[in-house]
């Protein structure tokens, strides 16, 4: 038994303290303290899953004891007349002289049951022979694979009998970074076996921006990278809800932006739909919105970047599968949050009617699982504990990855990581169609430039505007049935200088408007921001005029991130191959002028944590 911790004199007396407690339950049957006899039901019924599974699949034919054999050895091990363990300490070069086997080399084993606590001493590759049972917890903040695969050797071989009953027990955040680096092992050997390393790169890192974009690898920490290969499910866990009041109307939104999807009623007989990745990152957003995470009260500062994660390999997948992504709505779950060993439950997902027909489908586009939980509370009787939820339903994303698609590990940027909260905006929303309702973020004092609360405005009110760029004009004008921009009928278009939604059109906007009713913006995108909600006037009265031209250098230029938006300059050859300069002068980025009405709602910021982390009771 390996525990990598200082102080080895405090954990031999914690160690002492608990094998008193399991001498007191097993030796003299005291049923005064039942963690000892509750964890000893546990750990049987893993080892008889384990031991079910391994003959299952052929790997081992030796029957699991009976409990009461194994509980019989277990007295034999502790009983005091017999004295049959040993608990030692190895942090010396010396005390390891004294424990070595002159003949073989190894810790001598003198008993039944032996139990070595050590840190950097047991790293060196000391052998141990039938080492069954580990305790890793060597938390160094920046974890290099290679030191840690180093010590991965502590697993060492062994009999496919003593694998079914070896146990590492570790933190949970060890776990997930021991985890990813076990698949990036794998992953790297199959790839040399395939010979790939001669026709790709041995990996592609994608990091999580605006965009997905390639970074280089010096600049990843292994415990920030992910693994994304076919069909492979990704999905949150850990996660605490905000209460029926924090989180009812974000919820009622996605309940509509998933019933509202254009192809929800075209459902095959598994109940899959197609959806647009648009509106499939908007949901997930949301859902984001609805889950709390605090270390002090739920230890799960860790999982925050879970949804993160998912847009991360949406992206990814989306790009190769043309846009396509399918999706399917389940209602009515009530999965706990809880495993009964205390870890976080990870399958909300039912293997037979969700998972199975996922990775059917899941072929050569992604699949979206949106499982609606009823977030029940749910008492565990043994210790009172809340297994279960806020009784308050939320929305339990899975994605599930193509078949058809090429591996890749990619990292959350860094800069973006910060912690996920939910705040209650009350009734503002009440009477509002959020589905006509633009929802945007704001620099800038909100009252200063919209006015007070209540103010109506005429035609000399104020404005809001915002450019047109490919990567977001899906939130501000239509697409016809075939996924294209929609042009509006009344508009000729010119066809021959087709530059998308950067079409100068001589001078005439030619595409339709998302006709919203209404306007919601937020001057932050973190919990302290203030929001603003306010009606928009007629669509009809709205204007977009052309204002992007080229620069110097011919090319047209984002405004905000002044990034190249498109090339709009090019070196044409005649026959003789002599070249003349050629600027394309039908490139332009349009502006939308939107016009403020009236001011529904201010909201400067106030935080309800209360709502945050409330209890609405049985």
């Amino acid at each position: 038994m390996e525990i990598d911790k200082k102080n080895h004199d405090w954990q031999h007396r914690v160690i002492t303290r608990l094998i008193d407690a399991i001498k007191s339950a097993v030796v003299d049957e005291d049923q005064s303290d039942q963690r000892v006899w509750n964890a000893i039901d546990v750990n049987y019924e893993d080892f008889e899953e384990s031991n079910r599974k391994g003959r299952e699949e052929g790997l081992i034919a030796v029957e699991l004891p009976s409990k009461e054999d194994v509980m019989d050895e277990l007295r034999n091990i502790f009983n005091p007349k017999l004295d049959n363990y040993h608990v030692q300490i190895v942090n010396s070069d010396e005390r390891v002289n004294a424990l070595l086997d002159e003949e073989t080399g190894e810790l001598r084993l003198d008993t039944a049951a032996n139990i070595f606590i050590g840190g950097n001493i047991l790293d060196r590759g000391i052998t141990i022979k039938n080492m069954l049972c580990f305790f890793y917890g060597r938390d160094p903040g920046n974890f290099q694979q290679d030191t840690v695969l180093q010590h991965a050797r502590m697993y060492g071989a062994r009999s496919k009998e003593d694998m079914a009953v070896t146990r590492l027990h570790t933190t949970a955040k060890i776990y997930k970074i021991l985890t990813r680096m076990n698949e990036l092992d794998n992953q790297l050997r199959e790839w040399f076996i395939a010979g790939k390393d001669q026709t790709e790169p041995n990996a592609a890192f994608i990091g999580f921006d605006k965009n997905i974009r390639p970074c280089a690898s010096q600049k990843i920490k292994a415990s920030s990278t992910i693994t994304l290969k076919k069909q492979v499910r990704l999905l949150p866990v850990g996660f605490w809800t905000g209460g029926k009041t924090a989180i009812g109307k974000t919820v009622v939104k996605i309940d509509r932006l998933i019933e509202n999807a254009p192809k929800y009623d075209s459902k095959d007989k598994n109940g899959f739909f197609e959806i647009d990745k648009e509106r499939v990152i908007e949901i997930l957003k949301l859902i984001e919105s609805t889950y709390v995470y605090d270390n002090d009260r739920f230890f799960n500062i860790d999982h925050k970047n879970d949804i993160k994660e998912m847009l991360c390999a949406l992206e990814y997948c989306t790009d190769r599968s043309d846009g396509k992504i399918y999706a399917i709505h389940r209602l009515n779950r009530d999965m706990s949050r809880i495993r009964a060993n205390g870890g976080w439950i990870d399958a909300p997902d039912d293997g037979r009617t969700d998972t199975q027909p996922s990775r059917e489908k899941a072929q050569d586009a992604p699949v979206i699982m949106f499982l609606r939980q009823n977030g029940k509370k749910n008492t565990d009787t043994p210790n009172g504990e809340n297994i279960g939820w806020n009784n308050a339903p939320f929305y339990w994303p899975v994605l599930m990855t193509q078949n058809n698609i090429d591996p890749v590990m990619f990292a959350i940027d860094q800069s973006r990581k910060k912690q996920v909260s939910v705040v209650d905006y009350g009734d503002i929303f009440e009477d509002v169609d959020t589905t006509q309702m633009l929802s945007l973020t704001y620099k800038g004092d909100l009252e200063e430039h919209f006015g007070a609360e209540g103010t109506v405005y005429n035609e000399d009110g104020p404005c809001e505007t915002r450019i047109l760029k490919e990567t977001t004009a899906s939130r501000y004008i239509e697409k016809d049935d075939n996924g294209n921009w929609a042009i509006n009928p009344d508009v000729t278009f010119d066809s021959e200088h087709d530059h998308g939604v950067y079409s100068y059109n001589n001078g005439k906007f030619p595409f339709v408007l998302r006709p919203y009713k209404y306007m919601f913006l937020r001057n932050g995108r973190t919990a302290a921001a203030d929001v603003i909600l306010m009606e928009l006037t007629d669509v009809s009265t709205w204007e977009v005029i052309p204002e992007g031209t080229l620069n110097e250098k011919g090319d047209l230029i984002d405004p905000d991130s002044k990034t190249i938006l498109l090339h709009g300059r090019d070196t044409i050859l005649n026959k003789k191959l002599e070249g003349r300069d050629f600027e394309d002068q039908t490139i332009t980025l349009w502006r939308i002028i939107y016009g403020i009405k009236k001011v529904l709602k201010l909201r400067k910021n106030s935080i309800d944590w209360d709502a945050i982390f409330e209890d609405d009771g049985e």
